[in-house]
């Protein structure tokens, strides 16, 4: 019995189980001497939910910029965070890490978002105590 990498999750198993227990690929198909013996490949590139990630974030980040943009930074931050998380996430099962720069734009990210949500509560708090200047 030998361990090998499990093509579709990473994981160690064993070349004589049916089925990666992780995540269900079925291991005996490939478990083959010529497959077995192959290092994993691992990949190190960003998946297509990290690009879009970065492109929504640096667009939330330039509207952020601008003098009323915090307030409407959300509508490009909060997809860019979910799809964030998602391409962490994946990356962490494929290679067991993240990226650096999805861990980046993350954080820059969650600031603006914060910062957006205490710009909306600002305008809250000056309408109920003076309508009338709004």
């Amino acid at each position: 019995m030998a361990l090998m990498t499990c093509p579709e999750c990473g994981k160690q198993v064993s070349d004589k189980a049916p089925t990666c227990p992780s995540c269900a690929f079925p291991i005996a198909a490939f478990a083959g001497p010529v497959y077995a013996a192959q290092p994993a490949v691992q990949a190190a590139t960003i998946p297509p939910k990290g690009i879009v990630s970065v492109v929504l974030g640096t667009c939330g980040l330039l509207v952020a910029a601008t003098i009323y943009g915090i307030m409407a930074a959300p509508i490009f931050l909060i997809p860019a965070l979910i799809l964030g998380h998602a391409a962490h996430v994946q990356l962490r099962r494929r290679n067991g890490r993240s990226s650096t720069l999805l861990v980046v734009f993350a954080t820059l990210e969650w600031i603006a978002v914060i910062l957006g949500a205490f710009a909306w509560l600002g305008l809250l708090i000056a309408w109920i105590i003076a309508p009338e200047n709004l």
